[in-house]
């Protein structure tokens, strides 16, 4: 049941069972009912960090984000990618490997015609900068600086 409820995964990114995500309780539909007051100006910010990441880095290393995203991550395509995450940390910078296993490799969906060469490819290439709706001006300028250094 504890697969089940939390998208059938037996530790984070390895889903051996197609599950669902049923992890709510009480406590945190209360904050969410609070919080959720705030999700249009939140999806704004969010949407603002990413137009000027969009505009900051070239584009081999964005990925088509579909049209009326609200950039809950802001992947970015790089090559050696562990260099680029050290590099990132070294200048203060969080970065994380959001989905790091495609669809097609998970046991859940062993035997189902999935293979994605395209979806393979991308999970070693890919790392998530921050993007969340908190970051200052400042903040978003010093990580497109960084970043751009890094690119360069």
């Amino acid at each position: 049941m504890l697969k089940l409820r939390n998208y059938g995964q037996s530790e984070r990114y390895k889903h051996d069972i197609n599950g669902i995500n049923s992890r709510l309780d009480e406590i945190q539909a209360a904050v969410l009912n609070i919080k959720i007051q705030k999700l249009s100006e939140w999806n704004k910010r969010r949407i603002e960090i990413a137009t000027k990441y969009l505009k900051a880095f070239p584009s081999e290393n964005i990925l088509d984000f579909k049209k009326g995203s609200v950039f809950h991550l802001f992947p970015l395509l790089v090559n050696n990618r562990e260099n680029f995450m050290d590099y990132l940390a070294s200048v203060k910078i969080k970065s994380l490997i959001h989905y790091p296993i495609p669809v097609s490799k998970q046991k859940a969906f062993t035997g189902k015609a999935l293979k994605n060469l395209n979806a393979e490819s991308l999970c070693k290439r890919i790392v998530s900068i921050p993007i969340c709706p908190e970051l200052t001006d400042n903040e978003v300028d010093y990580i497109i600086s960084k970043v751009r250094d890094y690119l360069n």
